[in-house]
């Protein structure tokens, strides 16, 4: 920039003042003039003249005797969705991303351990969605008044800008840098990497001289404005890295007006093709615990990998477990509706989620090939062929979550296909059922009520996914649609001997028992324990060291219904028991799988049928259910599974004791530990949203797992610890929250003690106040 006067002579010269920049101890600031008799001199004007002309010069650019120095503190943001990290940690609220006393502190190798989850309508401007606040500090008192833009680049790409204008030396200045690209998304996206923060002076393309770490990591995920409800408490980071990662836009068309979303469609793709799942070709069973009409899903354990394959662990699916994920992953843009409909019928070719020759899919209009020796086609032509299979029932999403029958709305199908959205529900199931009447004249009455396809006026809206990881907290749903007769007299039998409770203990030390029960080659390869209102929930991998691709499953629910003085019902627990035994067999997709038996020394029990080629026995005793499967068949399985019924066999027929469960104390974070007294039974009473508080619970013995969940999102779920009480009675097990919400919320307790499983709750009421 320059500054030209002409003088002192009256002529027609134009004179142009423009006004130094400040401070101007930043800039190089000097003058030439010239004068009659003189050539042009700096910073001088002969005495033997008068100046004809005197130009002033401000140079912006170039570097002065010494560079002005800032250094970046801290990061922060607000995070709109709680979020938990990969050490459990729940992240909501204003948190800080990075700081430079310590800068690797938030790196957990793949991401950072303070990501941020920022809700977005997708089409409008990021920046007004999103902001940082990076505190600046500068290092030279010449800075003091400087007007500054700071730019965070990744890869030389400026993605974040914001101006600010210096304060005095030392004084840090907290800067809004908003996201400058991208602009516009039309789907959910992450920015995940290290971002280069430089500070430029306003009037120059020279930047300052930085002190000390300015790279900072960062994990921004932008996504929709309404969290699924099963994310009460927080959206794990884990499942956030995998789907919005593999989030890519693809236009696509439609040759009818559909209700969809071409990156749904992307999501289809992604959960049939990318989890490395497999459809259980034998059974059609659901394997991660969520049902026909939606309930509880196993997330944890879907996701879980097998070296760096996300999914690997336990690949075997059916339709349930593909709707689930796909209504999990799909909610990062819009919540979607869960349908299903039974009966189903047989299907017309397509492709099954990882049916593979060679690696690659192949067509198939028979999923349960596998279920005959030798395998029957994948794809059966032979109308007299009885080897070819339908679907007894089949689940699958729609693109809105309140569902119209009569709309338009798109079919999503993340098993057969995939189906992408760009079918109605007419059209749908008109391109994937085979209307061919001969299959059910012929062959319909082995499968029960088959006699006809289904129709699109029977497509059933279910609840879809309301809790993740185990057993709900708040009334467990239950379908009482009429069972075929086939189920109602399997589970009639098998659930006979439930005349004593909890025949079965010690289950929760598996671990430590395991290698003295089946052999010291045996080991826990995965192991999840959840509590919910009534039901207590555990799962195990186990595997032999010397055929470890011959692993086995076990999962095993204790159900506790109490009466109002807290002793346990049995009756009505074993009633849950039936209910769930119920799901397990509808939620297989083959009636025909099942078959009962008598297991000596353990009553009625039911199994795969001895023709399968892989093995399942559910043993229903008093209020507890054993469910174990793996192995080649169940006569292979049975000898182990003997040997886990044998050890945790109880020898005794005295009741179960209910644990005593009983609120103790409250503290608010920042109140000193022995400020806190016991609370009366009543509303505990918060100032503010993001105020972190403990309430206390002593326990007369100890405990597996403890749990709690508000109903809604008002309060949230942090984490628990257990203690032994100080005074020797019992354990004290502290529930830690984080408010979220004004308002009044109701939170429910839930703890299992480790020697049954027995499990008992208690609520809490949260009033939740400005500050």
């Amino acid at each position: 920039m320059k500054m030209f006067q002409s003088h002192p002579y009256n002529t027609s010269n134009t004179i142009e003042i423009i006004t130094p920049p400040q401070p101007a101890a930043l800039y190089t600031i000097y003058y030439r003039a010239s004068t009659a008799n003189d050539p042009t001199k700096d910073d001088t004007v002969d005495p033997s003249g008068h100046p004809l002309f005197i130009e002033y010069i401000i140079d912006y650019d170039q570097p002065k005797s010494r560079n002005f120095r800032y250094s970046v503190q801290t990061i922060k943001a607000t995070s709109s969705h709680p979020v938990r990290n990969t050490k459990k940690e729940l992240i909501t609220g204003n948190h800080t991303l990075w700081e430079s006393t310590n800068p690797k502190k938030y790196n957990d190798g793949e991401g950072s351990l303070q990501p941020n989850v920022f809700k977005y309508k997708f089409g409008s401007s990021i920046a007004n969605a999103a902001s940082l606040k990076v505190t600046i500090q500068p290092l030279d008192a010449e800075l003091s008044g400087a007007k500054a833009i700071l730019t965070g680049n990744v890869g030389g790409k400026v993605v974040f800008q914001g101006d600010f204008t210096f304060k005095g030396l030392s004084q840090s200045v907290e800067v809004d840098v908003q996201l400058v690209s991208p602009k516009i998304s039309q789907k959910p996206f992450v920015l995940k990497g290290d971002v280069d923060w430089v500070v430029t002076l306003k009037t120059s393309s020279v930047p300052l001289l930085r002190q000390g770490n300015g790279v900072s990591r960062v994990e921004l995920y932008f996504v929709a404005e309404d969290r699924h409800p099963a994310f009460t408490d927080a959206i794990p980071i884990s499942f956030l890295r995998l789907v919005v990662k593999s989030a890519s836009a693809k236009s696509q068309s439609s040759s009818v007006a559909v209700t969809r979303s071409p990156s749904l469609g992307d999501t289809a793709r992604f959960v049939f093709a990318d989890m490395e799942k497999r459809y259980d070709t034998v059974s059609g069973a659901a394997n991660f615990n969520v049902t026909y009409w939606g309930g509880n899903f196993a997330l944890n354990r879907y996701i879980a990998p097998d070296g760096p394959n996300a999914g690997r662990t336990y690949p075997k699916v059916n339709c349930m477990d593909q709707a689930a994920m796909f209504e999990l992953s799909a909610s990062v843009e819009r919540l979607t509706g869960w349908l299903y409909l039974r009966p189903f019928g047989w299907i017309n070719s397509t492709n099954i989620v990882g049916v593979k020759v060679n690696n690659q899919l192949i067509q198939c209009n028979n999923p349960f090939f596998e279920a005959f020796y030798p395998p029957a086609p994948a794809v059966v032509t032979d109308p007299y062929d009885s080897r070819r299979t339908p679907f007894g029932m089949h689940v699958f999403n729609c693109h809105s979550r309140a569902w119209d029958p009569h709309g338009d709305d798109g079919i999503y199908d993340a098993c057969g296909g995939p189906s992408e959205g760009t079918d109605t529900i007419q059209q749908y199931l008109t391109r994937v059922i085979d209307h061919t009447q001969w299959w059910y004249t012929q062959y319909g009455p082995q499968y029960g009520h088959l006699d006809q396809p289904g129709t699109y006026q029977e497509v059933a809206h279910g609840y879809g996914i309301d809790i993740l990881n185990g057993p709900s907290i708040y009334n467990p749903g239950h379908d009482n649609s009429p069972l075929p007769e086939l189920i109602s007299s399997l589970i009639a039998s098998s659930t006979a001997n439930t005349g004593h409770p909890l025949p079965h203990v010690g289950w929760a030390r598996l671990p430590t028992w395991l290698k003295s029960t089946l052999g010291d080659s045996w080991e826990v390869q995965y192991e999840e324990i959840a509590v919910g209102q009534t039901i207590t929930q555990a799962f195990w991998r186990i595997s032999d060291a010397n055929t470890p691709d011959d692993s086995i499953t076990l999962q095993v629910e204790v159900f506790t219904v109490t009466t109002p003085d807290g002793h346990l019902n049995l009756e009505l627990s074993t009633a849950s028991l039936k209910d769930r035994v119920s799901d397990i067999l509808v939620s297989t997709q083959r009636t025909d799988t099942w078959t009962s038996g008598n297991l000596p020394g353990h009553g009625a029990f039911l199994k795969y049928a001895d023709h399968l080629p892989e093995g399942r026995i559910i043993l229903a005793t008093g209020n507890v259910l054993m469910d174990i499967s793996g192995l080649a068949s169940t006569e292979a399985l049975i000898p182990h599974a003997v040997k886990l019924f044998d050890k945790t066999a109880r020898r005794d027929n005295s009741p179960p004791l209910v644990p005593v469960l009983r609120q103790h104390g409250v503290v608010i974070r920042g109140s000193r530990p022995s400020s806190f007294t016991a609370t009366q039974e009543g509303t505990i009473t918060v100032t503010g949203i993001d105020a972190r508080f403990y309430v206390v619970f002593k326990v007369d013995r100890e405990i597996i797992t403890a749990r709690a969940r508000c109903k809604g999102m008002g309060v949230l779920f942090d984490q628990y610890a257990v203690r032994e009480s100080d005074d020797g009675d019992g354990y004290d097990v502290v529930f830690f929250f984080v408010t979220h919400q004004i308002g009044r919320h109701d939170v429910r307790a839930c703890v299992a003690e480790v020697e049954g499983m027995v499990s008992v709750y208690a609520d809490l009421v949260v009033e939740v106040v400005d500050a």
